[in-house]
């Protein structure tokens, strides 16, 4: 007796794209930091670049200000 033809949702289960090269994370919160652990601990995102945006991260305090802030920065993890 011949089997029952696979399904084509059965088929498409198996078949991932490829991960993205680059992430992008915005906010270095609570949020924005659970995500990119979650991101570079997990096998299927190896060798993906995430990059977490937060406005001071750089520590350059050279604005002027006495707000304790810098203007902005990127970091790449």
């Amino acid at each position: 007796m011949p089997s029952p033809p696979k399904s084509k949702s059965s088929e498409s289960k198996t078949q991932r794209p490829a991960p993205p090269s680059s992430i992008l994370i915005i906010g270095a919160g609570v949020f924005g930091l659970s995500t990119t652990l979650a991101l570079l601990e997990s096998k299927w995102y190896e060798g993906t670049r995430v990059t977490v945006l937060e406005p001071g991260l750089d520590g350059d305090d050279d604005d002027g200000g006495d707000d304790g802030g810098g203007g902005g920065g990127i970091r790449g993890l």
